[in-house]
């Protein structure tokens, strides 16, 4: 299936660079996105604001991956913790590992 939006890509990066060099397939590229309560508590605990927050920054990274690498970023997985999340730790580097620890888990 041959994707719109990245074939209109290829021809304006064409047209802007002034090549015929063939492009690559778009890729698709998963991702999950899973917030905190931190995140909500911004929204005034409204989760259809935080998800819709979450889309913005998906679709802005879209556009991104989509011009400057032919990828598309696609939104799998969405989750916005209404009950106390998981996360505890402190420092940017423990929170990483404690978020990886939980995905590996569950």
């Amino acid at each position: 299936m041959t994707d719109l939006r990245c074939d209109l890509v290829a021809v304006a990066r064409q047209a802007i660079e002034g090549g015929l060099a063939e492009t690559p397939p778009c890729r698709h590229v998963k991702i999950a996105i899973d917030s905190d309560n931190e995140l909500l508590a911004k929204f005034s605990n409204d989760p259809a604001a935080t998800v819709a927050y979450l889309m913005l920054s998906a679709a802005a990274m879209n556009e991104l991956y989509t011009v400057a690498v032919n990828a598309r970023i696609l939104a799998s997985f969405v989750r916005v913790w209404t009950v106390p999340d998981p996360w505890t730790a402190g420092g940017a580097g423990a929170q990483l590992d404690e978020f990886k620890a939980y995905w590996q888990a569950n």
